[in-house]
């Protein structure tokens, strides 16, 4: 038989009472005692106040059960005969050091009603006092307690309630929001708990759900918001669904994942995924799951060929988010970070955004999803304190798009039909105990660079006929145009013929930007002097290659056509398509075969190194050079970046199988 786990039960119990005992008339309104009813099991509200309380102390949820907690500090539990003996390891075991004095199990009996025990109970309450002019205080869930007039008829929360409702010198007070204050600062295991179910929401969105829609775009598939929504919480109920190793009796979903787009976005809560086709425009996906009940949250909105005007917002909406996680500094009020998210908006001269902020900017999470009495609201003066735990969800809604905004874009884009959309992103964070601020708990990334795509390119230089492609002007022309497209296209933007699978890398510091700068300046002296170099060569063989054109290497057709056993980290031969694959940051690049001048392989110590040599510009590319090569690096030299070596590395000195670059 199960028992509670006697020291975390005291360590928590003992951490409600200190608190309760030394801001009683504040926090607590002014309680004497403190009366936590649990009635019947409500699979419906797993997040009943009661309930959380119930898994904090005893791990268990225990319906019919009340615990009583006086000033003095004594404790007195009326449950059930098997309640009480799971309790029972707990009643000898009292720390002497803690606030909690005495512990009383008092075991439900039916031949009287529990008329001896409610007696019992209310003579603990009153100390022996009970002609106190004033009414007692007695501290309650009020929300629950007014509801809990439905009760079964015999049972301990019938009694104990109804005797309460019919003494006259008895006052009930509402003290959720003490419990809230002292369960809202997570002890270590709880932080463990927290990241792990953190750590779980990440990875179902990223391994999850952004596969799926990028399958859903990439192929065109009419899919509802809906359907989608459903394959993704049965991803959370199962992890192995996508390769996690994760009991599934440990995890559930906080709620049905919420899925958006086409124009109506709600981002309460309480919103659902509804029965519309996804739209190729702005989505947003929001999803929470649970570990041993510990909720975390994660929101992200993703923009498919979005104009300057959305990237823009979204781009302050970044901004706004990582403000308020700066504000989330110890002894600050949680109403601070509302407070400093709009001081960034009128800072960076948005205050017209001011008024697309919802009423809050989310609250306290733990065994509870949402605590409202920890809601990151204007008015909430509940001080921060370090190890605090919160989802901080930020979000501009009902934001609208111009037909200017929309002037650029190509017809074929969903997001061209769109007069109004919503932003929202949200992280589990937790406030540092030192330097203030917030950590992320939720890191999968959210900068433009992570959640743009692009699926329909525009055609301004679309004209070319094939006589100039045929020609060197035509080939440098086209080199030209890809130099273009790289230098304006907005970095880490995902493309292909629908989708591209990966991102180019944002350069996120000013440090970078300079450096990408005089990299620029360095490339454009070396493009002159290879351009003058080119022309003399030209000159010097009479223009007889001008009949040769190069020819382009192809390996793969797409990344759907690589081989399927191809591993994230290994170096892979295809003699059948004359390439190599190597691993570059997790993905399989192929590079042809005559593209790479030579290999060195050193001799291996403790680890073997494999060094790969191709042929590029601005070098003597040597007699064995295949000419097409060589013609390749001629024509793009003025315009293009080259690899000239890639090394890796192989724990295993005997084998490269798997390798670090």
């Amino acid at each position: 038989m199960a028992e509670v786990n006697v020291e975390k039960f005291y360590e928590r119990l003992n951490k409600i009472h200190a608190h309760f005992v030394r801001h009683s008339e504040s926090t607590w309104h002014g309680a004497e005692c403190l009366s936590i009813d649990k009635g019947a099991s409500d699979e419906d509200n797993q997040y009943l106040k009661s309930t959380i309380i119930h898994h904090y102390l005893f791990g268990y949820e225990l319906p019919d059960t009340v615990v009583l907690l006086t000033k003095d500090g004594q404790c007195v539990i009326l449950a059930a005969k098997k309640k009480c003996a799971f309790l029972k390891p707990a009643v000898d075991q009292v720390p002497s050091k803690g606030s909690v004095k005495s512990l009383k199990l008092l075991t439900k009996c039916k031949e009287d009603n529990n008329e001896a025990n409610i007696d019992t109970m209310v003579g603990i309450i009153q100390g022996g006092n009970a002609e106190n002019a004033e009414p007692l205080k007695v501290g309650v869930l009020l929300k629950e307690y007014k509801t809990n007039t439905s009760h079964k008829e015999g049972s301990n929360i019938a009694a104990w309630e109804g005797r309460i409702r019919n003494a006259g010198d008895i006052e009930v007070v509402d003290v959720a929001g003490g419990i809230s204050v002292v369960m809202a600062v997570k002890d270590q295991e709880e932080l463990d708990m927290l990241k792990k179910s953190s750590v779980l929401s990440n990875k179902v969105l990223k391994h999850g759900f952004v596969p799926k829609m990028e399958d859903i775009i990439d192929n065109s598939t009419a899919v509802t918001h809906e359907k989608l929504a459903t394959d993704v919480d049965a991803i959370i109920e199962d992890p192995s669904k996508i390769n996690l190793n994760v009991p599934t009796e440990n995890v559930e979903t906080c709620y049905f994942p919420i899925i958006q787009s086409g124009g109506t976005y709600d981002f309460r809560i309480s919103a659902t995924s509804n029965t519309d086709n996804v739209k190729f425009d702005v989505i947003t996906v929001a999803l929470g799951a649970r570990y041993q009940l510990y909720c975390s949250n994660i929101v992200r909105t993703f923009l498919v060929d979005a104009p300057k005007a959305v990237t823009k917002t979204y781009d302050v909406l970044i901004g706004m988010h990582e403000a308020c996680m700066k504000s989330m500094v110890p002894g600050k009020p949680l109403k601070h970070v509302y407070a400093s998210a709009i001081k960034f908006l009128r800072d960076e001269g948005r205050e017209d955004l001011v008024s697309c902020l919802p009423k809050n900017l989310g609250s306290s999470v733990g065994l509870d999803f949402r605590d409202g009495n920890l809601l990151l609201n204007s008015k909430n003066t509940v001080q921060i304190k370090a190890g605090m735990v919160f989802n901080l969800a930020c979000s501009f809604g009902g934001l609208k798009l111009s037909e200017k905004d929309k002037a650029g874009l190509n017809d074929n884009s969903a997001i061209k039909s769109l007069s109004e959309f919503g932003l929202m992103i949200a992280d589990t964070v937790v406030v540092k105990s030192s330097n203030g601020g917030a950590d992320l708990l939720t890191k999968m990334g959210k900068h433009a660079t992570d959640i743009s795509y692009t699926i329909n390119e525009d055609h301004d230089d679309g004209d070319d006929d094939d006589e100039s492609e045929e020609s060197d002007d035509g080939d440098r022309e086209l080199a030209k145009k890809i130099a273009k497209e790289e230098e304006t296209r907005p970095t880490g933007e995902r493309r292909s013929n629908r989708l591209a699978a990966n991102a180019v890398s944002a350069e996120v510091n000013e440090g970078a930007a300079e450096r990408e700068r005089k990299q620029i300046e360095l490339m454009a002296r070396k493009n002159e002097e290879r351009l003058r170099e080119l022309a003399r060569l030209s000159k010097k063989k009479g223009g007889d290659d001008k009949t040769k054109k190069a020819e382009e290497l192809e390996t793969y057709k797409s990344t759907k056509n690589l081989p399927d056993n191809v591993l994230p980290n290994q170096v892979k031969v295809d003699m059948a398509r004359q390439c190599v694959i190597l691993p570059i940051c997790g993905n399989p690049v192929p590079f042809h075969i005559s593209t790479i001048k030579n290999v060195v392989l050193p001799d291996p110590d403790t680890a073997a190194y494999l060094r790969i040599n191709f042929y590029t510009a601005g070098m003597a590319v040597g007699k064995d050079c295949p000419q097409n090569t060589l013609k390749l690096v001629q024509k793009y030299a003025p315009y293009a970046t080259f690899i000239r070596e890639m090394t890796f590395r192989s724990l295993d000195s005997q084998s490269l199988t798997t390798v670090s670059a």
